[in-house]
């Protein structure tokens, strides 16, 4: 097993990422036994405290089993919180393409299962995007748009495909938030919405679809030509150089 020395501050909290990074990667294997507390301690150079509260930790998440009388286990290779992890550092470029391949099938799923009621919340939701994009107030739209994301996928009646958006919803929210900036993509938002929710109340999935990609792949090729293939969520020079949007100006004129 190899591994860094760890440093003396927050010495759990290294080591449980050693160990998590060991077990995802395959070092240790799924109902494998780890090394005893003795072999763990002198391995990252630390007490039996550290190593107990990093594996508490470790367990806790679901990735490790500890057997009385019997030593830890490795109870899986990844939890649903790595993924989280993972995403909160992806690549913008990246995160569109998940968006684009998941949201095509959600809005058909949509369009089929969708009831009067799912109908009802998205077309409020559709009127406070109109609100916020003619007031320019973009927290308050991206907040709407995030909304409507979790109206359409809550609409499938799909328990997996709900829970895989509710994973994915930080990392789409994150790169929405760089996105945004890019003039004339709110406006374009709310066409889009407008267009997929007609085609929910037609219970027509193949326009839902097109209406989908055609967007979406509107917003890649503007990640791919603004902010590059390697700028990351959170990254904080990504999306700031770009003058903000005149989607409220186009909003106020287009409705005169």
């Amino acid at each position: 097993m190899r591994s860094m020395p760890v440093r003396k501050n927050q010495l759990a909290d290294q080591v449980m990422r050693q160990l998590r990074r060991l077990i995802t990667s395959g070092r240790f294997a799924v109902d494998e036994r780890l090394p005893s507390e003795p072999q763990l301690m002198k391995e990252f150079g630390v007490g039996r405290t550290t190593i107990r509260e990093a594996v508490r930790v470790l367990a806790h998440s679901g990735l490790l089993e500890v057997r009385q009388g019997s030593g830890t286990y490795v109870r899986a290779a990844s939890t649903s919180g790595d993924l989280v992890e993972r995403l909160r550092n992806a690549r913008v470029r990246e995160v569109y393409q998940v968006r684009r391949a998941l949201e095509v099938e959600v809005v058909r799923a949509a369009a089929i299962a969708r009831n009067q009621e799912d109908l009802a919340t998205m077309r409020a939701t559709l009127d406070r995007l109109h609100e916020n994009l003619k007031k320019g107030a973009r927290e308050a739209f991206l907040e709407a748009d995030m909304e409507m994301y979790s109206a359409l996928a809550a609409s499938t009646k799909n328990t997996v495909l709900i829970d895989f958006c509710r994973s994915f919803a930080q990392a789409l929210k994150g790169a929405l938030t760089q996105v945004m900036v890019f003039p004339g993509v709110m406006k374009s938002c709310v066409a889009r919405h407008e267009r997929v929710y007609q085609a929910l109340v037609d219970g027509d999935p193949k326009v839902a679809q097109l209406a989908t990609a055609q967007f979406l792949e509107r917003v890649s090729s503007l990640i791919e030509d603004l902010l590059g293939n390697d700028s990351r969520i959170g990254d904080p020079a990504a999306g700031t150089a770009t003058s903000a949007p005149n989607d409220a100006t186009e909003a106020q004129e287009s409705s005169r």
